[in-house]
């Protein structure tokens, strides 16, 4: 009797399976932990990139808050940038003073001191408080409002010295006063403007020198009770001499004449100028011509 195998295709394609798995099995080993390897590789640098774009978006979100806050937070330059420009000082002279008839420097017993300034600001108001001080001595305080744009002469007339000074310092503690609305500056500037010296003339004899000044009003408003700074000049623009005087008014489209004696000889003026100090913004220092006070 003959035996027959009996055979079955599927076992027989599993057993070539398992022989092939055999053979194979380290290489399949290898080829699962590379690939595990290989993931855990990308995720950990996908991992690392996203943290690293998250660290560099906060710096550069960081950088540009700081740019655009930057020039609202700087306290210190944005004051720098709107904050006035100081008082201009050109010259300042000391001299003998009207009443003082010494021939010599030394001999002088009472002084002048002058200084011409000017408002660079076109919108700030200077409210100055001023003295001179020099070796030995100082002025009392003096004040003045000086508009935007403005040219004067701050001055302290008859102060007691020991021989006239050779040099002085001008000492200005500045009120700033913003100003907002053009429209408040027209009166005064236009009062200021208005003030001029029309004719002098300057006579010296004997150690004396008498000089007239005649100084109108061109501006349309009448000036209640100005102070007037009057400034004698040779011509290379020095100061040769400077008084004051108080008027009661000063009219507009009229003229006053103003006489003034120096008890020493004064030669070679050249010009003299006249500067208004008032009390710029009170109503009842101007008038229009026969309608009384002008308010604001």
């Amino acid at each position: 009797m003959v035996i027959q195998q009996y055979q079955d295709p599927s076992v027989n394609r599993w057993l070539k399976i398992g022989f092939w798995y055999q053979e194979h099995k380290m290489m399949l080993a290898k080829i699962l932990v590379g690939t595990l390897i290989s993931i855990n590789v990308l995720f950990w640098a996908y991992t690392f990139y996203g943290v690293s774009m998250i660290v560099i978006d906060v710096n550069n979100s960081e950088a540009r808050t700081e740019e655009l806050v930057a020039p609202l937070s700087d306290v210190l330059a944005v004051h720098t940038a709107t904050a006035p420009e100081p008082l201009a000082i050109r010259e300042l002279s000391v001299l003998s003073s009207a009443s003082d008839a010494a021939t010599t420097q030394a001999a002088v017993s009472r002084a002048d001191f002058v200084a011409a300034v000017k408002n660079t600001n076109h919108d700030w108001i200077m409210n100055i408080t001023y003295t001179f001080q020099w070796q030995g001595g100082e002025t009392m305080p003096e004040q003045w409002i000086l508009l935007p744009g403005e040219e004067t002469y701050l001055v302290a007339i008859g102060f007691p010295v020991s021989g006239l000074p050779s040099s002085a310092e001008l000492v200005a503690d500045i009120a700033w006063e913003r100003v907002k609305d053009q429209s408040i500056l027209v009166r005064p500037q236009d009062a200021l403007s208005g003030i001029s010296v029309q004719t002098f003339e300057s006579q010296s004899r004997s150690g004396i020198t008498d000089i007239s000044v005649v100084v109108g009003n061109a501006s349309r408003y009448t000036i209640v009770t100005p102070s007037l700074v009057l400034v004698a000049t040779y011509a290379n623009g020095e100061v040769a001499a400077v008084w004051t005087q108080k008027p009661d008014a000063i009219e507009s489209g009229s003229s006053i004449t103003i006489q003034r004696r120096f008890l020493h000889t004064i030669s070679g003026v050249h010009m003299v100028s006249a500067y208004l100090t008032i009390d710029a913004f009170n109503e009842s220092t101007y008038e229009l011509r026969g309608s009384g006070v002008t308010p604001f």
